[in-house]
């Protein structure tokens, strides 16, 4: 787990945001991860989505 922790870091994404919605994601895909992970991937991500994930969660 800090493997991804320290990634999510260095691209300077907030880990709490990130993992509560692909954990969403699991969730609405019958609690398996999707085959295509692509979009949680931050080299993948488009500028947008980065941007999404580097902001503190809603609450």
């Amino acid at each position: 787990m800090m493997g991804w922790i320290k990634t999510l870091q260095l691209w300077e994404l907030n880990p709490h945001t990130w993992l509560s919605i692909y954990l969403q994601a699991c969730a609405e895909n019958n609690s398996a991860p999707s085959e295509d992970i692509s979009s949680f991937l931050p080299w993948a991500m488009d500028k947008e989505r980065l941007e999404y994930f580097r902001k503190p969660i809603a609450r």
